[in-house]
C-alpha cells in the first residue's frame, strides 16, 4: 500500500552502487528506515530531500511486517540545510537526530517527540541561542516524555558552590545518603545553567565553558544509561564535546 508521511530525516548512508537507505522520525509511524533507489545518481528525483535534518513529505510502499521500506517519492518541507555552515549548530542537530534515533523503537509514533525534534530544529535554524542550550532543553523535554523527568528546585542549591543529583529520581541529596554510582555531582555554574535551561530561560546569557558542557554531557549519558536500562551514547558528540 502507497503512504505519505512527513518526516524528519536523522540519517543517510550509501547502498549498493546507487542507492540510499534513509532513517527517518515521522509524525505517523514514529522511526521508519527507507530504501531511495538510485538516490546516489546525479539526476535523481529525490534531491535534496533526503539529507539529514531536512524536513520532508515522503512517499513509499508500507508493508507491515518489512523494516527497509521502498521510498516512491519526496518533497522538501524545509530545509536546514544553513546548519551546515554553523558546525556546532549543525552537529547539535545530529545529537538531537541520534538521541531520537537511540531511544525510539521502529514504528512507534510520538507526536511529542517529533514536535520537540521540529522545534529544535528551528531554534538551530534562527541560531539565537547557544547551541548546547538547545540540546540540554531537548533532552529535558525527552526525558519527560519518555516517563522520567525530575524536577530541580532553585532554593536547594542557591548558597551550594556544588550540588549532587541522585539520578534516579533526579532530586538533590548529600554525598553520603545514597550509593555513589547513583549520584552525579554539578558546580555551581553548571547547576544554574541547568536550572536556566530546564526552565526554558535564555540559557546564552550564562557562560558555561566546554569542560562544562562536557560534563553536563556525562550527566545525560548517565541518566539516559540508567533510565533505559542500556548504555546511551552520541557518537556524533565526539564532533562537539
Amino acid at each position: 500500500m502507497i503512504e505519505k508521511t512527513e518526516a524528519l530525516v536523522i540519517s543517510s548512508r550509501k547502498f549498493g552502487d546507487s542507492s540510499k537507505i534513509i532513517n527517518v522520525f515521522s509524525i505517523d509511524y514514529g522511526k521508519l528506515s527507507f530504501l531511495a533507489k538510485g538516490a546516489r545518481n546525479q539526476k535523481n528525483k529525490f534531491g535534496a530531500s533526503l539529507e539529514p535534518l531536512t524536513h520532508s513529505q515522503f512517499t513509499f510502499y508500507n508493508k507491515p511486517n518489512h523494516e527497509l521500506l521502498l521510498l516512491s517519492g519526496s518533497d522538501i518541507i524545509k530545509s536546514y540545510s544553513s546548519l551546515s555552515q554553523h558546525p556546532d549548530h549543525f552537529v547539535i542537530g545530529m545529537m538531537i537526530a541520534e538521541s531520537i534515533y537511540t531511544t525510539q523503537d521502529t514504528r512507534m509514533p510520538n507526536r511529542d517527540i517529533f514536535n520537540i525534534f521540529l522545534n529544535s530544529l528551528n531554534k538551530l535554524y534562527l541560531k539565537t541561542t547557544q547551541p548546547f542550550g538547545i540540546f540540554s532543553y531537548f533532552m529535558f523535554r525527552l526525558s519527560e516524555i519518555l516517563g522520567f523527568q525530575f524536577e530541580i528546585d532553585q532554593n536547594e542549591f542557591s548558597s551550594r558552590s556544588e550540588v549532587t543529583l541522585n539520578i534516579i529520581d533526579g532530586k538533590i541529596i548529600d554525598n553520603y545518603q545514597i550509593d555513589q554510582k547513583n549520584i552525579f555531582t554539578f558546580s555551581e555554574a553548571e547547576i544554574n545553567y541547568f536550572y536556566n535551561v530546564n526552565y526554558g530561560k535564555d540559557a546564552i546569557t550564562i557562560e558555561i565553558n566546554k569542560k562544562e558542557i562536557s560534563h553536563i554531557y556525562d550527566f545525560w549519558v548517565k541518566y539516559f544509561s540508567f533510565h533505559l536500562e542500556r548504555k546511551f551514547s552520541l557518537k556524533s558528540a565526539g564532533l562537539f564535546i
